[in-house]
């Protein structure tokens, strides 16, 4: 899938003025091709599908402003189309040969970032981020590897901050080792106005130090197979590690070191 990235530096303002944008690094197999035919025999197999696994998507504010509408943050892997059996021609009592198998699709990084630079901000509209694998021969259920979504904020200045609208995140699929969403602040509050969804394979982390923290404006719903794991160090007081304006659903839940919900 390769590496897709907008980085915004110090004194530079980013507007992305459409109403919808998408930033990708999508890997995608190709489709196997069809066996070939026959009229009294058995026609040939048809190809595997190829592999594919998406790249990184990155949207970096270092020391810059980026502010945007609808966001999409996409590192898709999709497998290849497995390749059908050649024809056969029936009057002559030919037989079919065995379609391919899809080929496999794992899902790569999406990053959306704040870094040290005096401030960096993002503020966006409704965002998705995802990561998701799917196989060749997926429907609407991936079964090929979740991939890994971040979002980090390391800018000590308190003006810089990351604001969303909503935030939909989405890597579904296996598990791997790198499989995941991870969220990690250490210099005041990710704010999300709206819901804030999370859908992955792998770990759920959210990982804050002193006043670093997750405010959520409406519901919080954390679905993972895997842990969900909360760690805040050196918590500011008086600041929740995370705060939820609605309805909070999470399962596998650990809980680390000061923390407060």
């Amino acid at each position: 899938g390769g590496t897709s990235q907008i980085a915004v530096r110090t004194g530079a303002n980013l507007i992305l003025a459409s109403e919808a944008f998408q930033l990708s690094s999508v890997g995608s197999g190709g489709q196997g091709g069809q066996g070939g035919g026959t009229f009294s025999n058995t026609s040939g197999n048809g190809g595997n599908g190829g592999q594919a696994t998406g790249g990184t998507s990155r949207l970096l504010a270092q020391g810059g402003t980026i502010t945007g509408n609808s966001v999409t943050i996409a590192a898709l892997g999709l497998g290849g189309s497995a390749g059908d059996a050649g024809a056969v021609e029936l009057v002559n009592e030919g037989t079919s040969g065995v379609r391919g198998l899809g080929g496999s699709g794992a899902g790569g990084t999406a990053i959306m970032e704040v870094q040290e630079g005096s401030p960096g901000i993002i503020t966006l509209g409704d965002t998705d981020m995802t990561a998701t694998g799917f196989n060749g021969n997926d429907d609407d259920i991936p079964t090929g590897l979740g991939g890994r979504i971040e979002i980090t904020d390391t800018s000590s200045d308190p003006a810089g901050l990351i604001s969303l609208a909503s935030l939909n995140a989405d890597a579904q699929g296996g598990a791997g080792s790198a499989s995941g969403f991870f969220m990690s602040g250490n210099s005041g509050t990710t704010d999300v106005a709206g819901g804030f969804i999370v859908n992955v394979a792998g770990d759920a982390v959210f990982t804050f130090d002193a006043d670093g923290q997750l405010s959520v404006g409406g519901l919080i719903d954390i679905d993972t197979p895997q842990n969900f794991i909360i760690t805040h160090t050196n918590r500011a007081p008086g600041y929740d590690s995370i705060i939820s304006g609605d309805d909070f659903t999470a399962r596998h839940i650990t809980l680390k070191e000061n923390l407060i919900i």
